[in-house]
């Protein structure tokens, strides 16, 4: 005679079961994650690394963490800048020269590792070169990655003002432009004083509300980062700025750019501005620009 076998025990074998296969999708959908992050590195999971309760800058990269991005990995110092190598201190060294350089994800590195990124680069230069031409000079150069995703001249004004000036530069570099000129195709863009909301912003705006309106199979379904990760997907062509050009976003940079260039002047700080390439209209597409057609 088969023993009988008691309800609670049935329903945790059943519940037991359901962990497995759960954990089982929950894997391969990770594994799915990998190859299409391998292919075409999103920024959908940069909410990770985001905080968005920063005073005055509105948001900014986390501090002291330590994230896997699936094929890479962010380290931030206390301050919230990605680390390149050498630790900031709050009180310079009379022998330090400390360059910062600021800007968006190109800055930061979005896809690379912490020692992948451009200042990184130039942190190793400025090493090899200081070991080749003064190998006995008491002088040393901290490279600061000042990059944050999704930063705008707007961003790196207040950037450089409340934070990069507090730590005592001597050569501050931007790279950007990219991001402004994303800004200036939104549907309806109006100048940041008139309360203009970027994109980091609209989307923390629209996980919030979604959070609020979330039912509780929609919050279950949330713990899982390969539902979260797909449902981004689905959702980053509805996210992205498509609209009308507005060339007045470039006359809003240039403010912003001249204002830092007479206060890093007043301050006698060195100061250098490169920008990126924006895609023309007359210009063939490259690869990268044919994946990404029709997104910011």
């Amino acid at each position: 005679m088969t023993p009988k076998i008691s309800r609670p025990k049935v329903w945790l074998r059943v519940a037991l079961i359901y962990v497995v296969l759960l954990l089982g999708v929950e894997g391969v959908g990770r594994v799915v994650i990998w190859y299409l992050e391998s292919r075409n590195t999103t920024g959908l999971e940069a909410e990770n690394i985001i905080s968005h309760d920063e005073p005055v800058l509105g948001f900014a990269l986390k501090k002291n963490i330590h994230e896997s991005m699936g094929l890479w990995k962010v380290a931030t110092d206390k301050w919230g800048f990605r680390q390149t190598g050498k630790l900031l201190e709050e009180i310079k060294d009379p022998n330090e020269i400390r360059i910062f350089v600021v800007g968006g994800s190109t800055v930061f590195g979005w896809g690379v590792e912490n020692d992948e990124s451009i200042p990184a680069h130039l942190q190793k230069m400025v090493d090899d070169l200081k070991a080749r031409v003064a190998p006995r000079s008491t002088k040393h150069i901290t490279v600061v990655n000042a990059g944050v995703p999704w930063y705008a001249s707007y961003h790196e004004a207040a950037q450089i003002f409340f934070r990069v000036l507090e730590l005592k530069p001597d050569w501050v570099v931007i790279v950007d432009g990219l991001n402004d000129a994303a800004g200036g195709v939104a549907p309806f863009w109006a100048p940041i004083y008139q309360g203009y909301v970027d994109r980091a912003t609209h989307l923390a705006a629209q996980n919030k509300k979604d959070a609020e309106q979330r039912t509780l199979l929609g919050g279950l379904l949330n713990l899982s980062p390969t539902f979260r990760y797909f449902h981004a997907r689905m959702k980053s062509r509805e996210q992205a700025h498509v609209g009308t050009y507005h060339p007045e976003v470039w006359d809003q940079y240039f403010t912003y750019m001249d204002r830092l260039t007479r206060l890093l002047k007043t301050e006698k700080i060195r100061f250098s501005v490169y920008y990126q390439p924006v895609m023309r209209t007359d210009k063939p597409l490259d690869i990268f620009e044919t994946i990404h057609e029709g997104t910011s």
